[in-house]
C-alpha cells in the first residue's frame, strides 16, 4: 500500500494538469480551425463552410463588444464536459499544495491531521473577549422567561453546546495557537452570571469535554463543523435529566451498541462538502440507532427548541425515542421553524421564513422549552434576545398573574 501511494498521487497531479490544458486545448483547436479554414477553403476552390463563417463572425462581434469573458465563461459552464472535475481538481491541488482552503467563503481552516475548522470559531475562541457586564441583561432576561414558564408549569432549561475548537483544541493550526488571549471568553463569564441570579441550565461543554475519553471516535468529526450524534448524546441525556428534575416522566436515551464506520455523512461532512474536493475523504465517525422508548406510555405533548445549528442533533434525538407527540425547532427563532425531523429523515414539515408566531398555542403551550445557546455566540447571539423580547410583548392569556413577571 505505501508503495501505490506515490503513484497514486503521481497520478493526481497528472490528471489535474491534464485537465488545465483540456480547456486550452479546446479552444485552440477551435482558434486554428477558425483561422484555418477559410485560407484551406480559398486553396482549394471550395465554399467557406457556414460554421466557420459564422464564428468568424461571431469572434469579430465578441471583440467589438468586449463581453467575450461572459460568452467563454458561459461556455464553459454549459459546453465542458470535465467542468466539475477541474474545479475539484483546482480545489484538491490548492489543498494539496499549500494546505489552505481553497473556497475562500467558506473561511475554513486546515488543522493538524487535516481536521477541519471554520475561522468564525477561531476568532471566537482565540480573539473575541467581551466584559462581563454585556452578558447581564440577556441573563436577566432568560431568568425572567425561566419565572414565566415556571408559573405556566412548562419544563425550562437553557442549553450551551460546544464549539469545535474547546473540544478539539489540539488538531488546531499552531498560527492560531500563538494569537491566544489570556483574557476569559464569553462562556467562562457567563456561567457565574446564570449561577447567581438561579438560572437552571445544562453544561454541553463540559459534559461533552468529559466524554472524549468515553467515544470511540472524535466528538467533532475531522470534516464536520458540529458535533457527532453521538457526542451531542451525552447532552442529550443531561438535558433529560435536567427536565426530570422539574417533574417531567421522560426516560434516557437507549441506543443500539456504537458501531464506527469510515464512510462519514451528513454533518460529519458538512466542512468537507465546502471545499469541494476530488478525492473522497474516509475518516472513522461513530454510527447507532436510538431505541424508542416505552411504547406502552402515551406521550407527552409538545417539546420546543429556540435556537441554532447544534440544537438539531439534540431535537433529532429526543424526537427519536418517541416519548413527544412532537418536537418542534424556531431554527434562530425566525428563519424558520421545523417539525418532527427525525435522526432517520424529515418525516415533519417546515414554516420558512417562520413568520408570525402564535405564541399562546406554538410557546406558552409547550410541555418543555428549550433555549439552545452555543458557547461561541454568547456574546454576540439575537435570536435569543429576540424571541424573549417577542415572548414578554405576549404573555399567555390564561394566567393573569404571569403579567407580574415581565415588569
Amino acid at each position: 500500500m505505501k508503495r501505490l501511494l506515490p503513484i497514486l498521487e503521481k497520478s493526481l497531479v497528472a490528471l489535474i494538469f491534464l485537465l488545465f490544458c483540456a480547456p486550452l486545448v479546446h479552444w485552440g483547436g477551435k482558434a486554428v480551425s477558425s483561422w484555418a479554414t477559410p485560407k484551406i477553403c480559398k486553396w482549394r476552390g471550395e465554399p467557406v463552410p457556414r460554421s466557420a463563417r459564422h464564428h468568424k463572425k461571431r469572434k469579430k462581434a465578441l471583440a467589438q463588444a468586449s463581453d467575450w469573458k461572459k460568452d467563454i465563461t458561459k461556455e464553459f459552464n454549459e459546453n465542458f464536459l470535465f467542468r466539475t472535475e477541474l474545479i475539484r481538481g483546482t480545489n484538491e491541488a490548492f489543498f494539496r499544495l499549500w494546505n489552505v482552503s481553497p473556497a475562500p467563503i467558506a473561511e475554513v481552516a486546515i488543522g493538524k491531521d487535516d481536521f477541519l475548522y471554520e475561522k468564525g470559531y477561531l476568532r471566537e475562541y482565540f480573539l473575541d473577549r467581551p466584559k462581563a457586564e454585556s452578558l447581564v441583561p440577556l441573563v436577566e432576561k432568560i431568568k425572567r422567561f425561566q419565572d414565566l414558564c415556571d408559573r405556566c408549569g412548562i419544563k425550562f432549561a437553557l442549553l450551551i453546546t460546544p464549539g469545535k475548537p474547546s473540544i478539539h483544541p489540539e488538531h488546531i493550526p499552531d498560527e492560531w495557537m500563538e494569537r491566544y488571549d489570556s483574557r476569559p471568553r464569553a462562556y467562562a463569564l457567563f456561567l457565574p452570571l446564570l449561577q447567581r441570579y438561579g438560572v437552571r441550565y445544562v453544561d454541553g461543554p463540559a459534559i461533552t469535554q468529559q466524554a472524549k475519553p468515553q467515544t470511540p471516535t472524535s466528538i467533532f468529526s475531522k470534516g464536520g463543523t458540529h458535533w457527532t450524534y453521538h457526542g451531542a448524546l451525552f447532552t442529550t441525556n443531561a438535558l433529560i435529566d435536567c427536565l426530570r428534575e422539574q417533574g417531567e416522566d421522560l426516560a434516557r436515551i437507549e441506543t443500539t451498541p456504537p458501531k464506527v464506520s469510515n464512510e462519514p455523512t451528513g454533518t460529519d461532512t458538512d466542512l468537507l462538502v465546502f471545499i469541494n474536493l476530488l478525492k473522497p475523504w474516509n475518516y472513522p465517525v461513530t454510527q447507532f440507532d436510538i431505541k424508542p422508548a416505552d411504547t406502552e406510555k402515551p406521550r407527552l405533548g409538545r417539546m420546543t427548541f429556540i435556537g441554532g445549528s447544534f440544537s438539531w442533533q439534540i431535537a433529532q434525538e429526543i424526537e427519536a425515542s418517541k416519548q413527544f407527540s412532537e418536537v418542534d425547532v424556531f431554527f434562530y427563532y425566525k428563519i424558520y421553524k421545523a417539525i418532527n425531523s427525525s435522526i432517520v429523515g424529515t418525516r415533519g414539515s417546515m414554516r420558512m421564513p417562520t413568520g408570525t408566531v402564535d405564541f399562546e398555542n406554538e410557546i406558552y403551550a409547550n410541555e418543555c422549552l428549550v433555549l439552545e445557546l452555543n458557547e461561541t455566540i454568547i456574546a454576540t447571539q439575537k435570536h435569543l434576545s429576540a424571541f424573549l423580547d417577542d415572548a414578554f410583548a405576549h404573555l399567555p392569556q390564561r394566567d393573569a398573574k404571569v403579567e407580574t413577571l415581565a415588569r
